[in-house]
């Protein structure tokens, strides 16, 4: 069965399964017929109830297994993902740029640039502590920036027994790759040298482990923040504690999960 990447002009939508993009028009009359089929090997069907649309353009892809993702980069283009490639399109269809390469998850980093990552299946295994990924950072134009290969990611497991782990990372705003390793939270230059590198982080009179955390994120300030156990941590981009508020404050009304 072929998976297939529709655009219908103005609403977004993306499936799990055969993922579609959409955009909204008044064209056709209601329903249309998409030329993408479930497991069961039906249609899917368009009802515009109110609404109209027309199908503007659409992208397959030969393997029955495979997942489109897709990221609005602005008005004008989109950047879709499947597991072999990375490409922008216009709202018209027409492909601006192409990357290939193996993936499975494309994101953005906090300097605005695009991250694709692949790695090993390490955390399906409950006896695994380690994974190896290679990460791929490229600017909104296509150009790639930098390629970081066999990184050893360290594997969070927060509830036991479990098949599924976590791996964390993410890109800051000066464009390094921050990274959960199996050495500790690391940051990496785009030449993949080393900026800094820490297993605790201390709040007060306590030491909080690293390889606790269920969250990492970055922002466009220059903040890391990071939770383990019942706290959020904010760090600057030296990895360097900046504050720290439990996750769950009357105060501040703050409630997070990671």
């Amino acid at each position: 069965m072929k998976k297939i990447l529709l655009s219908l002009a103005g609403l977004l939508f993306v499936s799990s399964m055969s993922v579609s993009l959409a955009l909204a028009d008044s064209q056709e009359s209601d329903p249309i017929v998409l030329p993408v089929r479930d497991d069961a090997g039906q249609n899917w069907v368009l009802k515009n109830e109110g609404a109209q649309y027309r199908l503007k353009w659409s992208f397959t892809s030969d393997s029955r297994y495979d997942i489109f993702d897709a990221k609005k980069l602005n008005d004008q283009m989109v950047v879709l993902h499947n597991f072999s490639k990375v490409l922008a399109v216009s709202n018209e269809g027409q492909v601006i740029w192409e990357q290939d390469g193996k993936s499975s998850e494309l994101m953005t980093g906090a300097d605005g640039s695009l991250l694709t990552f692949s790695g090993d299946y390490n955390d399906l295994d409950p006896n695994k502590t380690t994974s190896k990924a290679a990460v791929t950072r490229f600017n909104p134009d296509g150009t790639v920036l930098s390629r970081y290969k066999d990184l050893s990611l360290a594997l969070v497991r927060r509830n036991h027994p479990t098949y599924m782990a976590d791996r964390f990372y993410c890109v800051d705003w000066k464009g390094n790759l921050v990274a959960l390793t199996d050495h500790g939270l690391t940051s990496f230059r785009a030449d993949g040298t080393q900026n800094w590198q820490i297993n605790e982080l201390k709040v007060n009179d306590k030491a909080f482990d690293v390889f606790a955390m269920n969250t990492l994120l970055a922002d466009v300030q220059g903040n890391l923040l990071v939770g383990i156990d019942n706290q959020l941590i904010c760090l600057n981009d030296e990895g360097k504690v900046i504050w720290a508020i439990p996750n769950i404050s009357p105060k501040s009304r703050i409630k997070w999960s990671g």
